[in-house]
């Protein structure tokens, strides 16, 4: 029997009888759906023959997730030894990848503005722009305090990409203090000759 069959049958039931009656189970096809994860769909397989009525079997897929996550951290080497950021201080940069999805991710890429491109580890030996779930690869860069950064701040925004999930961003704002010193000078006058002034 034809699913238009199934579905003109069905009318005629409902119309003759008082009890709600079902001619296929594909009308539970919305019923199952609702009490599915997010991430999953329904197969329907049907068979059918001329020696026996049709067979109908559902099955259930498991869609993966696709999910990135990146965290940055800094690190200062300070050259001069003023306790703070000063010009010529290194600061260090470490950059967290992690596939937190349930899908294996390919095209993994780093950019971190301004400093480029980040080249990640391969720790799972699986390529450095492929990254199994829960699989965790770093990277680093690093940038040395000028002149023209006082006074002002490092700003430093990193996004990670991939193939399949959404991109995922970090940013690190590092405050770098302005240098400044003054003198004062004072004076005594003897005043030797008894004058009241020099």
């Amino acid at each position: 029997m034809t699913a238009e069959a199934v579905a003109a049958l069905q009318r005629e039931l409902a119309e003759s009888v008082a009890v709600p009656v079902f001619a296929s189970s594909l009308l539970q096809v919305p019923i199952v759906h609702r009490m599915l994860k997010k991430d999953q769909l329904i197969g329907i397989v049907t068979a059918d023959s001329t020696q026996s009525g049709p067979d109908t079997d559902t099955n259930t897929v498991t869609v993966p997730s696709p999910s990135l996550a990146i965290t940055k951290s800094n690190a200062l080497t300070d050259a001069d030894g003023s306790g703070d950021v000063s010009v010529g201080d290194t600061i260090t940069y470490t950059y967290t990848v992690t596939n937190t999805g349930t899908a294996n991710l390919t095209g993994v890429a780093v950019l971190d503005t301004p400093l480029g491109t980040i080249t990640l580890s391969d720790v799972a030996g699986n390529g450095v722009d492929v990254m199994a779930p829960g699989d965790v690869e770093t990277g680093t860069a690093t940038y040395v305090v000028q002149s023209t950064d006082l006074g002002s701040s490092i700003d430093n925004t990193v996004v990670a990409s991939s193939d399949q999930a959404e991109d995922a961003t970090d940013s690190v704002t590092i405050p770098v203090p302005t240098p400044s010193k003054s003198i004062d000078k004072t004076f005594v006058n003897d005043d030797a000759d008894g004058s009241g002034d020099v």
